[in-house]
């Protein structure tokens, strides 16, 4: 099995830099458009709050490595795998 999860995984500071936010735009996101961790505003005067991330685990098989290849390639990208 794969999870998938968005949002900034409990480090806001890294997902801030990760994502080249100032401190200004991360005190707007919260103080002006009330984004708070957990909620569903992924996207802030065009900017994005977030990352997505794919978890495996220990009962994750190969199997589930392609489906996600192909679930992210046929979706994303204009290349066959």
């Amino acid at each position: 099995p794969i999870q998938l999860r968005d949002g900034c995984f409990c480090n806001a500071g890294a997902c801030q830099r990760a994502l080249g936010l100032t401190d200004d735009q991360i005190q707007d996101n919260f103080l002006v458009a009330g984004h708070v961790c957990g909620d569903k505003k992924d996207v802030i005067n065009g900017r994005v709050t977030g990352a997505i991330r794919a978890s495996f685990g220990k009962d994750s098989i190969w199997e589930d490595v392609d489906a996600l290849l192909s679930f992210l390639a046929s979706k994303f990208t204009s290349v066959e795998i």
